[in-house]
């Protein structure tokens, strides 16, 4: 009778030790990650960036910095994209513009293609997780 509950105690404390990280507080974490990212985005304005009048008004100094260094500018371009389409964020048609007015039509074209790529397979993986990620009977 003792043992009985000394095991079953200690399952107890075992399972109670895992709530920190658990798979549903893991989702949770990064659901309120992303939620905050996209709250920002539109509390600091930043939509304002992924205009077509940003564009105009800021495509010669944009230039300059991609001839200054061009691997740095598409990388960072490459990156903000990914998180643009990753978070579904507005924005996305306008810096597919401009990575063909910055960077001209076939590398714009180059990096888009692949930007996009990752960002939806960024969307689809979160999706599958938290749509069909483990069930609490696990």
């Amino acid at each position: 009778m003792n043992r009985w509950y000394c095991t079953r105690f200690l399952r107890v404390i075992d399972r109670s030790s895992s709530i920190g990280t658990s798979p549903h507080m893991k989702r949770l974490v990064i659901l309120a990650v992303v939620a905050l990212a996209i709250g920002a985005f539109f509390a600091l304005g930043l939509g304002h960036y992924l205009s077509l009048e940003y564009l105009q008004a800021s495509r010669a100094h944009a230039v300059e910095r991609v001839n200054a260094a061009p691997l740095t500018a598409s990388s960072a371009f490459f990156v903000v994209y990914v998180i643009v389409t990753g978070l579904s964020l507005p924005g996305a048609a306008v810096m597919t513009v401009a990575a063909g007015a910055i960077f001209g039509v076939w590398w714009g074209v180059l990096l888009v293609s692949f930007a996009s790529s990752v960002g939806a397979a960024v969307v689809s993986v979160a999706d599958t997780t938290f749509a069909f990620g483990p069930s609490a009977s696990e």
